[in-house]
Order: C-alpha cells, then sequence, then structure tokens
C-alpha cells in the first residue's frame, strides 16, 4: 500500500451576516415596503447634500405610502464626532422614533448605527468605542432597527460589524464593534452615487480597496473573506477609473458600490490592519479625510512590508495588472506598490498626497509613530509583518 497522503487542515471560518440587502438601481423607492413593518415613526438621518433633494423625497414618499411617520435629521458631518452623536440620538428619543434609515456616506452611515443603539442602551457615543488597555462599555441590549442607504462607494458600513467615532478634544478617532452593528437592512442603489464628483469618488474608493487589501493580508483571515475580498478588489481595479472619469457610468457606478459593499463584508469577518490604523489616527490628529488619509500611507506600508506578504502582493498585483500573470510572484509583488501609487495619484486628479499634505507637523512624527505603536498593538499583530518602534517611526518618516 501507498502511503496516505498528509492533508492540510482548513483553517477556521465563519460567516456571520443577518442583513437583508437589496441591492439595484431604483430599489430606494421600495423602502416603504421593506420596512413596513419596522414600526410606525422613521428618525431618518440624512446628509446635508440631500436636503430637499429628489433622493430625499423619494425616500420619505415609499414611508409615507406604507403609513409611517417620518422626521428628518441632517445634523451630519464628517469623520463624525462623539458629542454630534450623542446630540442626534438625544433628537431620536425626543422623537420617540421606532427606527433609525440613515442615508449618506459612510459617516452618515456610521451616526444611523450608533444611534440606534445608544437610543436602547443609554451612555454616550465615546464609552463605547474600543480603546486598548481602557475599559469601554458593551452593547447589552437590542438596537432600534436600522436601515442602511449609502450613497458612496467607500466604507461599506452597511456590511460591517463598525462604527467609528472621532473625539476632536483629544485627538483620538477610535471605533465601536458589535455584531448588533449589522444593519437590518441595506438598500444600495447606485443611482443614489452618479452625482458624487471625481475627488470624493476617488477617496471613498481608495477606501474600499484598503478594507480589501488588509482583509486580505490579515493572518486571520478566513477562506470565506479573502473570497470575498479578491472580489472586491477585482471590481475596484475594474471600474474606479471609469466611475472617477465619468461619474454616470451606471454600470460603473453598480459594480463600484457592489466592491465597496463586499468590502465591508471581508472586514466583518477579517478585520483592517497598518494602513487602517496610521489613516485612523491620522484622521483623529488632523482631521484628514479618511481615504486621503489611507492614501498617504497604502503603498509605503507594502514597500515595507516586502518580502513578506509576496504570495498575497503577488495575487493581488495580478488583480489590479493581469499583465503581471506571466511573472514570477517575487516579480509581480514588487511590481504592486507603484501600481497603487500610480493609480492613487491618477483618480485623485494627478496629485500625490502625504501626511503633510493634511496638516501632520514633521517634528511631530516620532511622537506620532509612538501613540500608535503603544495604543493599536492587537491590530497590528493581525498584520502579516509586525513593525518595530523604530520601523514604525521608519514607515511614518516614509508617509510625510
Amino acid at each position: 500500500m501507498g502511503t496516505v497522503p498528509q492533508v492540510k487542515p482548513l483553517r477556521r471560518s465563519f460567516i456571520r451576516f443577518p442583513t437583508q440587502v437589496e441591492f439595484g438601481a431604483g430599489t430606494l423607492k421600495r423602502l416603504g415596503e421593506f420596512t413596513a413593518d419596522y414600526g410606525k415613526k422613521a428618525f431618518c438621518l440624512f446628509d446635508p447634500f440631500f436636503k430637499g433633494s429628489e433622493a430625499a423625497q423619494t425616500a420619505m414618499d415609499a414611508l409615507h405610502a406604507v403609513g409611517i411617520e417620518t422626521y428628518e435629521c441632517y445634523n451630519v458631518h464628517p469623520n463624525p464626532r462623539a458629542g454630534d452623536i450623542d446630540d442626534v440620538t438625544a433628537e431620536c428619543k425626543e422623537q420617540n422614533c421606532d427606527f433609525v434609515v440613515s442615508m449618506g456616506g459612510g459617516g452618515t452611515v456610521d451616526i444611523g448605527k450608533a444611534v440606534a443603539f445608544l437610543v436602547t442602551n443609554g451612555r454616550g457615543a465615546w464609552d463605547y468605542t474600543t480603546k486598548e488597555n481602557q475599559f469601554y462599555y458593551s452593547i447589552e441590549e437590542k438596537p432600534l432597527p436600522f436601515v442602511a442607504i449609502p450613497t458612496t462607494a467607500g466604507t461599506g458600513s452597511e456590511a460591517t460589524i463598525y462604527s467609528v467615532v472621532n473625539n476632536p478634544d483629544i485627538q483620538r478617532k477610535c471605533t465601536i464593534r458589535s455584531f448588533e452593528l449589522y444593519p437590518k437592512l441595506a438598500i444600495i442603489d447606485p443611482e443614489l452615487m452618479l452625482d458624487i464628483p471625481p475627488l470624493l469618488t476617488a477617496l471613498t474608493g481608495i477606501d474600499t480597496f484598503a478594507h480589501a487589501f488588509e482583509s486580505y493580508t490579515n493572518k486571520n483571515a478566513t477562506l470565506f473573506s479573502k473570497m470575498v475580498a479578491m472580489e472586491s478588489m477585482r471590481l475596484f481595479a475594474e471600474n474606479i477609473i471609469p466611475c472617477v472619469e465619468d461619474g454616470k457610468n451606471l454600470e460603473a457606478r453598480a459594480n463600484m458600490a457592489f466592491s465597496s459593499f463586499l468590502g465591508g463584508l471581508c472586514i466583518a469577518h477579517s478585520p483592517t490592519t497598518i494602513p487602517h490604523i496610521i489613516g485612523q489616527c491620522l484622521s483623529g490628529w488632523v482631521d484628514a479625510p479618511h481615504g486621503g488619509s489611507l492614501a498617504v500611507c497604502l503603498a509605503q506600508v507594502i514597500r515595507w512590508t516586502l518580502p513578506a506578504g509576496q504570495k498575497e502582493f503577488a495575487e493581488i498585483a495580478r488583480v489590479m495588472d493581469p499583465k503581471l500573470s506571466a511573472v514570477s510572484d517575487e516579480e509581480a509583488a514588487k511590481a504592486l506598490p507603484e501600481i497603487v501609487d500610480a493609480l492613487f495619484v491618477r483618480i485623485m486628479g494627478n496629485q500625490r498626497v502625504t501626511m503633510k499634505t493634511y496638516g501632520m507637523d514633521e517634528t511631530r512624527a516620532d511622537e506620532f509613530a509612538t501613540f500608535i505603536f503603544n495604543n493599536y498593538q492587537g491590530d497590528m499583530s493581525n498584520y502579516l509583518r509586525v513593525p518595530t518602534p523604530d520601523e514604525l517611526k521608519q514607515i511614518i518618516q516614509e508617509c510625510l
């Protein structure tokens, strides 16, 4: 008898996603149909961009058509502040609403997620943010039903277990993490994305790619998360330039919307790592736009990582540039940072952004690196290569 081959055990995998997803052009018109049994009054938290818009009216009409009363709130700002979230929560409580509907970019969706659980759990938003080596509260009571209607292809917040909160008083940006933050319903209507300007399209698209890239290169990635992340990156690579250069291209917008959704779904199962740590901290320190904060560091992190991650980087590089299918893993992996750099520059109007672009003081660079190292060890340890304090300072210097 021959030798029985040794079978390598499959890495543990899991899939947990309770959200009803309705995807397609014109889906917003069916909002009332999908939420008819959620309650009698909806708290509608909309990005100020939609005030008086046809989209807001469509959402209101759909809810009114099934007898749901609505209350509109437009108290939304980029990089959601803890204090603003608490104010909106008080407004929702005062209006005695039965469920929450958020329509807007990732920040708007994140605020809505937080409001939905704060109404039933109490305390302030910052009390629930995850902070390493510090106590934080857990969500104990079921949130109000929450409906996410994303209008940008970026955070994929409609498919995540996260809500990002900024605290400008202490220059920190932290995340609430709980499976309770999954929306009850996500309506992804690419028609809502046709008027997004090119730079915002680029910035949100960079976030989508970063989600998929970091999830794919997380040491704890699962079979499911890697499959979803790879498809997200493929759709990004094929559609981000058409979206930036022709915003009315509905097919490209739909593909990017789906890429963003998949990016959110993969980080719910295998989270982000070093690029998001750096980007999130940069936003906390200088209020940089999230996509921009990732653009300054992603290619630099890839360069520093090599030769670790060569196999994963080669696979990603071939998705970004199929011509690399004919070269070795080493050659394909080495090409990835230049591919990422060139693409980001192109879609951001032929401009290269750095930390100094967003107001980072280079004299504080080492202090910034030390802050990250001391407070984000858990997330950093999940990456393919874990930096020492000096290596992290080196990365930050390269991002300036």
